[in-house]
Parts: C-alpha cells; structure tokens; sequence
C-alpha cells in the first residue's frame, strides 16, 4: 500500500516492528503497539534448587489467590498465590513429582505437583479444570505486573490476613476456571 510516498511492508509480529519504505529517507522501523491478549507474553519460573522450569505462554496474568486449608499445609503459608493457565501454554521440565489430594475441602480431586529435588511446590491441577494448570507465583522470575484477581476458602484464612476490599471475596470455593 502506498500513503503519500510511503510504502507499508510486511508486519512482523515477533518483534512487533511494521516497517515501512519511504521514497525520501529509505526503511522506516516503527514499533507498533498491540492490544493486551493479541499476542502471548512468556513468562519463566524455577524451583528453588533450579532442577524444575518453567515457560509458560499466555496473556492472562491475574492471581487466584487460596487460603484453604490442603494449601497451607502444601506451602507451608497462609495462602497459595496461583496464575490459572491453559495446560498447552505451560513448557514444564525437570524432576516433577505429583501427590494426589483427595481429601480436600471441596471434595474435588486436586493433583499437587512438586519438585523431586527441593520440594517446592510447583502447581497443581484440578480433576473439574482438566485443561487448566494452577502455577504457584512464588517460582516466577518477574512478577512485579501479577495482581490479585480473586481470593477463595477465605473462611480458612489467617484471621491475621488482610485482604483489600476491592477485591471479590468467597468463603468457600469461587468456582475458578481459566479465563
């Protein structure tokens, strides 16, 4: 397409460069900004002895927050700070080793996956959420843009814990599936 003496090429999505040709100066290299969602974003993680990684592809970046009882005996904390992704973006590697939970609050199968070396808890999954994996926040390397989405089991939480009110609340199971 020519614009006034200028020539547009080929978008090229992996760099999210569009260049452009133009009769007076030569190749133009313009950074494009695209809409959230349009392209996945990488994010990486490690367990603590670094034998487990993770990669994960996905651009939905909002925090399930846990406070039942099976995962603050699993983390050993308060709550389980998870980012819900679809099980075909997730690139898991290393000695992973599952425990089968069947004996949880909400009476669902939950499948808690764990590093064979160091034991840090990896994520887990849900027999309801087939499709879904449920990654611990504490295993990425940047997570300065992770925020709190939803807080659930809060009828098990620390009486301690502060949970700002802006942010949608359940005493037992919110139901949560990946976006």
């Amino acid at each position: 397409m020519s614009m006034s003496g200028v020539e547009t090429a080929t978008k090229l999505p992996s760099n999210l460069v569009q260049s452009a040709y133009c009769s007076e100066i030569g190749r133009i290299d313009i950074l494009m900004s695209f809409p959230k969602g349009m392209f996945p974003v990488s994010r990486l993680g490690r367990c603590l002895c670094g034998c487990v990684q993770l990669d994960i592809e996905f651009d939905g970046f909002g925090l399930d927050v846990c406070h039942c009882t099976n995962c603050q005996l699993q983390t050993g904390s308060p709550f389980a700070a998870f980012l819900a992704v679809p099980v075909d973006s997730m690139v898991a590697s290393g000695p992973i080793k599952k425990f089968t939970d069947h004996a949880t609050v909400s009476g669902n199968t939950v499948e808690r996956y764990f590093c064979g070396e160091c034991g840090s808890p990896c994520y887990v999954g849900v027999v309801r959420a087939p499709n879904t994996a449920y990654v611990f926040s504490g295993l990425f390397t940047e997570t300065g843009d992770l925020t709190p989405k939803v807080h659930g089991w809060t009828s098990q939480k620390h009486g301690w814990t502060h949970i700002e009110e802006s942010i949608p609340q359940y005493a037992e199971d919110p139901g949560l599936f990946p976006e």
